[in-house]
């Protein structure tokens, strides 16, 4: 059985818009009647096929006059000048870059992409930064990178926002991640036990409690998104700026380059575990 994965039409109106409102989801589907494709933009007709006055001739070359081979086929078809766009490759990754915990590569960029674009547009001092580990929806494939595949990453109309924040509430911050999961930072370095905090360093200096620290971090995470609360300081600072704002120019920088795109782990959070850490 011939299985491809397409994605659903309405989920051009995202990439084209640039909106949170829809989202991708991919489907699979038997191609073995139809011989259709992953689409190749530069191959539609070899890849999805023809619609010639109602009638659609498939990959295969077997022809459909109606019912809902034709419809499926009308529609997808459709979609395809306004997908041209973000069909465009951007660049090339070096390998497959995943999401997971307690650090990833594609974590550390998004948070040190989100550190280093609201310190230069707010012109704030910028300590450290924060995201969401679910706020990146898919990893990163190797080899070619669409801009699609970027916007499928980042969907989410989520804004670069700064906050003072004292180093006592990030303590409880990090103590409370600790004990779910650690999620996307940038500027920290912390080592944990099981669920406790052993050590955090920011800028390469222990945490102090009594200090205020500059954070960067996205608006959904101000009022409790993912149960981190981190409007709990001052000098509120919200952008116009979203977060594929400041993801899209740093990875297609790699091209201009003339590099392939990749990102680092640099033990920016380890966490040990016990042989008794299940009993926790």
């Amino acid at each position: 059985m011939v299985q491809t994965r397409l994605v659903a039409v309405l989920a051009a109106l995202l990439v084209v818009a640039c909106t949170p409102r829809y989202s991708f989801k991919p489907i699979s589907v038997d191609g073995r009647i139809t011989g259709a494709k992953t689409v190749n933009p530069e191959d539609i007709t070899g890849t999805i096929g023809a619609l010639e006055n109602g009638v659609y001739v498939s990959p295969s070359g077997a022809v459909f006059e109606k019912g809902s081979v034709v419809e499926v086929a009308s529609a997808m078809l459709d979609v395809q000048d306004d997908l041209a766009g973000v069909k465009k490759v951007i660049g090339v990754s070096a390998r497959e870059l995943g999401r997971y915990t307690p650090e990833c590569e594609l974590g550390n960029m998004a948070a040190d992409c989100i550190k280093n674009t609201t310190q230069k547009i707010t012109g704030r001092k910028v300590d450290l930064a924060i995201t969401n580990l679910r706020g990146i929806r898919l990893d990163m494939p190797e080899g070619p990178v669409l801009l699609e595949d970027i916007l499928s990453m980042f969907p989410f109309d989520n804004r670069l926002v700064y906050v003072s924040i004292s180093g006592e509430a990030l303590q409880q911050v990090f103590e409370r991640m600790a004990r779910r999961k650690f999620e996307p930072m940038s500027g920290v370095k912390i080592v944990a036990t099981d669920e406790h905090i052993d050590s955090v360093l920011i800028g390469g200096e222990p945490l102090d409690p009594a200090r205020t620290y500059g954070l960067a971090t996205i608006d959904f995470l101000l009022d409790g998104g993912d149960s981190l609360s981190l409007a709990k300081g001052a000098n509120l600072v919200f952008t116009d700026v979203k977060i594929i704002d400041a993801i899209l120019p740093f990875v297609e920088g790699f091209a201009a380059r003339g590099e392939k795109i990749d990102y680092h782990l640099d033990g920016r959070v380890i966490v040990n575990r016990t042989e008794n850490a299940d009993e926790i």
